[in-house]
């Protein structure tokens, strides 16, 4: 099905965004008919270790292959070798997929952490990041070398290749919005329908096709259209020097947290820190520099961890910055008992050595799942809350809800200037249990659906779109938004990921991969 020109200029979804439909002018590539050297199975020393990602829930199969493309013209012939032979692939980066995205009945696994190459393209006037980069490496070639920084998360593992087509947030997006909004273009491979494999270049400052591409890549989800070989980061279109085309990193940042204990807490006191630290959002989440380099993550356990806590980072050399983070946390802490602490500390060493605000549990096994929310938790919310999480009913202490702080420059971007539909949040869920036998999979996943679709009982078990929340997250990927049992809204996964842009993304797909060549349960 093709895209009609009329209809888009028509769909509030795809104002302005989607050109003409001719095919993005690239040569082909010519398919490669025998197998590539770099392809191995499990007889092979690296296997074992190469198929795993970070959730140890999912394992690739024993009859899988595994290749470790080391240029684009490797990269190529992994493509061609699975289109020519009609194998199921897929991408790694990192590996941090929440879903068996990137290992059921995936029959060749693109490793791509090799491709790291970070330097100035002169010709796109933009920063060029391999696509097999983690978040850490990128942070520490981009300051080092410009004193530059991308808005991306907060774990330094992370590779780019699913963070950014995922739309990626952090630290620093309340100030300078998501990562996308700072992704100038990509160089990516494509199968059309010949099943030749092209390589273009997708960029924001052009028109039609290229731009397109583009746009389906900020926010529509990773290992979807395409292998992505790079990234090209430039906050404004234009040729200049590397070091004034991305933000500058802060010099320090002050990490504070504050700390309560579940007995020195009553069912009243619990639900005012937690009503507080939502109000304060709704009311700060565009307003003055100094809130908004303000960030924020209120981590809430189970009585069975004994305590939970509040961690936040604030730039100092921000006007006001000290005592906005005086004032927040006195809103939030009140009457109740806490414990803070707070230290100073250069922000490259804050960000990746430290890692405040990354949860060190990979490599365990885990369910994810999310919810953007447009204003704090209701009163029978705060309920739902102190009921699960300060009972007994939860003994597995590495449970944790997440509520991270949102809005700012971020809702400043129309929803369909992106393909991140969630541009009106203030508060961003990252709902999550960790554990290690796969005997306990059910008590775990079990507790985490029960919280979840009782916070959001009225809406069908989800956070629609609506007044007060905003969908879901397609980087916290979550299988049971297909399940009539844990979705009763009547929504699909598309309409939580992507709101009104689910349409156009569909559309884009079906054009970019005619033939399912990049496919997994969630695509777009």
């Amino acid at each position: 099905m093709r895209l009609n020109r009329r209809e888009l200029v028509r769909s509030a979804a795809a104002t302005a965004l989607l050109g003409p439909t001719a095919a993005i002018a690239a040569k082909p590539v010519t398919k490669i008919p025998h197998k590539i050297p770099s392809v191995f199975g499990i007889s092979d020393n690296r296997f074992d270790d190469l198929r795993r990602g970070a959730n140890a829930r999912w394992l690739g199969n024993d009859q899988s292959r595994i290749t470790v493309p080391l240029s684009n013209s490797d990269a190529k012939d992994a493509v061609s070798f699975a289109v020519d032979r009609g194998l199921r692939l897929a991408a790694r980066s990192g590996g941090h997929c929440y879903e068996s995205f990137a290992t059921e009945g995936i029959e060749l696994s693109v490793n791509m952490r090799e491709f790291k190459s970070v330097g100035f393209d002169q010709e796109f006037g933009a920063i060029s990041v391999g696509a097999g980069c983690t978040l850490g490496e990128t942070y520490g070639a981009l300051f080092r070398r410009w004193g530059v920084t991308v808005p991306g998360g907060t774990c330094p593992t992370v590779g780019l290749g699913g963070h950014v087509p995922g739309g990626g947030y952090g630290a620093l997006s309340r100030m300078h919005g998501l990562i996308i909004d700072h992704l100038a273009g990509a160089e990516i491979l494509l199968v059309d329908r010949d099943s030749n494999i092209r390589q273009t270049v997708a960029l924001r400052r052009d028109h039609g096709s290229s731009r397109d591409l583009w746009w389906a890549l900020t926010g529509g989800g990773a290992g979807q259209i395409g292998l992505i070989t790079r990234f090209l980061f430039a906050t404004s279109d234009g040729q200049r020097t590397p070091a004034d085309i991305l933000p500058r990193a802060p010099e320090n940042v002050i990490q504070s947290s504050v700390r309560w204990n579940w007995d020195d807490l009553s069912s009243s006191a619990f639900k005012r820190v937690v009503r507080a630290y939502g109000d304060w959002l709704e009311a700060h989440s565009g307003n003055s520099p100094s809130a908004r380099s303000l960030f924020s993550q209120l981590r809430l356990q189970p009585r069975t961890a004994g305590s939970f806590e509040m961690m936040t980072q604030i730039d100092p050399d921000v006007p006001g910055a000290e005592s906005s983070l005086a004032a927040f946390e006195q809103h939030v802490i009140q009457d109740t008992t806490a414990v803070r602490s707070a230290r100073k500390l250069p922000w490259l060493m804050a960000t990746i050595d430290t890692i405040a605000f990354s949860i060190s549990d990979t490599t365990r096994r885990f369910k994810g799942k999310s919810a953007y929310l447009r204003k704090g938790f209701t009163d029978e919310q705060l309920d739902t809350l102190y009921e699960q999480l300060g009972s007994s009913n939860i003994k597995n202490p590495a449970f944790v809800a997440m509520l991270t702080s949102y809005g700012g420059k971020i809702n400043e971007i129309h929803p369909t200037e992106t393909a991140t539909w969630q541009r009106n949040s203030i508060i961003k869920i990252n709902f999550i249990v960790f554990w290690d036998n796969a005997s306990e999979d059910n008590e775990h996943i079990s507790n985490m659906r029960k919280l979840y679709s009782s916070l959001f009982s009225t809406s069908g078990g989800v956070p629609v779109h609506n007044e007060a929340a905003e969908g879901c997250y397609i980087g916290y990927a979550d299988e049971d938004l297909q399940s009539k049992e844990w979705n009763k809204s009547g929504f699909t996964y598309k309409d939580l990921y992507w709101g009104g842009n689910a349409r156009v993304l569909t559309e884009l797909r079906t054009r970019y991969d005619p033939h399912n060549i990049f496919m997994h349960a969630q695509v777009s």
